[in-house]
């Protein structure tokens, strides 16, 4: 209610501005000697006061504006994280229980497209760095199934099978792909401990290298 009085002020205060901006205009033209001065102040006044409020309103808007683009990228990126779980269990399905070596794996058999290996935060942004690489460019994910076998995971709602390092949101935290199919969000220090473990064991399949994966400095 408070939101919605706030914001219907600079409405009530333009309005009264121009009505007495409007008298003070036909009293002038009545009296040019004396006719309209306290009215035009008035509406002076009120004009100042419209021109304020709305300022204050626009900028106690910007920051939840830019808490809730946040929030929407977050939950694109689980979502895409899902898709990707689910094009890695489809071709393990068609792979006698194989999961794939890569990721790039999953685009050249068109079950998914490439794009989705791009997290909507970084998308765009050239201050984000890659968490991992591959025939399609750059990704934001780093993949830890590498040819396994399905059969040969024990806890898959325990097991990660994609994650994304600290540095991709600007919020702290990351979002972990289990096996099973469902995505965890783990904020502050929980999220750069899980980041910090499984980047010590990620490796890429081509090069037997652990894959490098910037952290974010966690708040304490």
């Amino acid at each position: 209610m408070l939101f919605a009085l706030l914001g219907f002020i600079p409405f009530v205060t333009g309005i009264l501005a121009v009505r007495y901006a409007r008298r003070g205009i036909r009293e002038a033209d009545a009296d040019p000697r004396i006719g309209g001065q306290g009215v035009a102040r008035t509406a002076q006044v009120l004009g100042i006061i419209s021109i304020v409020a709305w300022v204050l309103l626009t900028a106690a808007a910007v920051p939840t504006t830019i808490k809730a683009r946040r929030q929407a990228q977050r939950v694109q990126c689980m979502s895409q994280m899902r898709s990707i779980g689910q094009a890695v269990m489809i071709y393990a399905n068609t792979n006698r229980g194989f999961l794939p070596p890569t990721l790039d794996e999953l685009a050249k058999a068109k079950t998914i497209p490439a794009g989705l290996f791009t997290c909507p935060a970084c998308d765009g942004d050239p201050t984000k760095p890659a968490a991992s690489s591959g025939a399609y460019g750059t990704y934001s994910y780093v993949y830890l199934g590498a040819g396994r076998k399905l059969t040969s995971i024990r806890r898959p709602s325990q097991e990660p099978l994609l994650f994304e390092p600290m540095t991709n949101h600007t919020d702290p935290g990351i979002n972990v792909l289990f096996f099973d199919g469902h995505v965890e969000f783990l904020g502050g220090n929980a999220g750069a401990a899980m980041a910090a473990k499984l980047s010590a064991t990620a490796v890429q399949p081509a090069t037997t290298q652990a894959i490098p994966v910037p952290l974010a400095p966690v708040e304490r």
